[in-house]
């Protein structure tokens, strides 16, 4: 599975769980690598606009 598409998936599903409002007030993404880690800096940027 490519990286990019499973982090825009990931983002993508903890957006929508996080739109149900049940009460979670942090989530966190842990990146293994810095390379991972800008990835999800971007595609969260993406998905915020």
């Amino acid at each position: 599975f490519l990286k990019e598409r499973a982090t825009r998936i990931a983002v993508r599903e903890v957006r929508a769980f996080h739109d149900q409002d049940v009460g979670v007030e942090r989530l966190i993404f842990v990146c293994f690598s810095e390379r991972d880690f800008d990835m999800h800096q971007r595609v969260l940027h993406m998905a915020s606009n």
